[in-house]
């Protein structure tokens, strides 16, 4: 944002349909976890994993996108773009590793993006390996170019925020037990 502009969720003409008194908590213990990594791992090649993290994920994405679409009144099947982001911790996967003395935010918002259609249409274990490539993608050299381009905007005076999509089909899930 340029300095003194004002913040406006993208998606704000939506959230009269969004907000309300009800909420729901989804138990997902440690077993469950356990399993559906297991089972999703199981059905993998050689060299290809899936953490629970990444299926947890995966299955709560799936849902809200679902939820979502029905709330709004998008059809199941559209090409609208939606967007889980994830926080991953980089304290090792910076060249040299930041290390556990590190005083400062280690963590950093990933995102991946797919068209409602194929989400919804996917499995969970393939919507999984989805969000893994995203998170191996954070390489030290990526990771380097992200602070060095945050740094060079703060220092012109903008404010670095995320922006989200016009029709509400961004989520922000974070699991702060184990990012990765």
């Amino acid at each position: 944002l340029s300095p003194g502009e004002k913040f406006v969720p993208e998606f704000a003409v939506h959230m009269p349909k969004l907000i309300g008194p009800d909420a729901c908590v989804v138990p997902l213990p440690r077993n469950l976890l356990k399993k559906l990594k297991d089972e999703g791992n199981s059905k993998l090649s050689s060299g290809q994993f899936v953490s629970s993290d990444d299926m947890a994920s995966a299955t709560v994405w799936k849902a809200l996108c679902q939820l979502r679409c029905r709330q709004l009144g998008f059809d199941h099947t559209s090409d609208l773009t939606t967007t889980l982001m994830r926080a991953v911790d980089v304290r090792h996967r910076t060249n040299p590793p930041l290390g556990p003395g590190y005083c400062g935010n280690g963590a950093i918002q990933i995102w991946t993006e797919m068209r409602v259609c194929d989400l919804l249409s996917m499995s969970v274990l393939e919507v999984a390996l989805k969000l893994r490539n995203s998170l191996q993608a954070q390489t030290p050299e990526y990771l380097a170019a992200f602070a060095k381009w945050m740094a060079s905007k703060q220092a012109e005076g903008f404010r670095t925020k995320y922006g989200f999509d016009a029709n509400a089909l961004t989520f922000i899930l974070s699991s702060w037990s184990s990012f990765d």
